[in-house]
């Protein structure tokens, strides 16, 4: 796993090339990966290359594993979650 890089607003428009307001445009769609400091200023994630690191689709970030079965599709009860082992 790699941490991503973190610069200023200001910064990330001169490296990725777009307006501070498209970036703002992103960040509140959850396009990209965006962060705030205490004192309000937005930083952007970018890769090596200076490109906008795209925020990870909802399932790239659960914590539940491909094979797991959810609780509601295995069951309430501890034998029905067993059986679904």
């Amino acid at each position: 796993m790699t941490i991503p890089t973190f610069i200023p607003l200001k910064e990330a428009s001169k490296r990725t090339g777009w307006t501070v307001e498209r970036l703002r445009e992103l960040v509140a769609a959850g396009t990209i990966m965006a962060g705030k400091l205490p004192d309000g200023e937005v930083i952007i994630a970018v890769d090596a290359n200076g490109t906008a690191i795209e925020t990870p689709a909802e399932s790239e970030t659960s914590p539940q594993s491909k094979d797991q079965l959810p609780l509601a599709a295995a069951g309430d009860d501890i034998n029905a979650q067993l059986s679904a082992i």
